[in-house]
């Protein structure tokens, strides 16, 4: 699974560029814009569904481009019903203490389609606006490198 590693930003423009290796025959899975959202004792799993789901209603933007050809079509939403448990360490993304949490998703994902090998550019951008009016944008370029499987396993001291 690919994971958008662009920092959170309020607009568009200032893409991070992200470089990755698949051996020939994969499929990857695209993460477009997720949110994960953490059960305090006292909310329900609906709660934290709809906390969770806060902009994902309505995205201002979802893109998704590969070798120049709009391929937004492919992003769909995935929401869960059921909790996981979730391993945070101390200093982690959520500001939360360090330990095991129950959590759920939500977001926007993409399955691409299995690429031809050699090098290919797949642009991802989202944005959203939270209830409490704060604008979240991500925008990631991935690099991707197709290779024969031999040279993907390849070990280069």
């Amino acid at each position: 699974m690919l994971y958008s590693t662009a920092p959170l930003s309020e607009t568009l423009g200032n893409p991070t560029e992200v470089n990755c290796t698949i051996p020939r025959g994969k499929n990857s899975f695209l993460a477009v814009t997720t949110a994960f959202c953490f059960r305090e004792p006292t909310q329900t799993l609906e709660d934290i569904q709809q906390e969770c789901a806060q902009g994902l209603d309505a995205p201002h933007v979802l893109r998704l481009e590969i070798d120049g050809r709009d391929r937004s079509r492919l992003i769909e939403r995935r929401s869960s019903d059921r909790t996981f448990t979730m391993g945070l360490p101390e200093d982690n993304f959520f500001g939360l203490p360090g330990g095991f949490f129950t959590a759920i998703h939500d977001g926007y994902y993409a399955l691409l389609p299995t690429l031809r090998p050699g090098d290919h550019t797949v642009v991802v951008q989202a944005a959203i606006t939270l209830d409490d009016g704060t604008p979240i944008a991500f925008d990631t370029i991935h690099l991707l490198h197709i290779v024969e499987p031999a040279a993907a396993l390849e070990f280069v001291p």
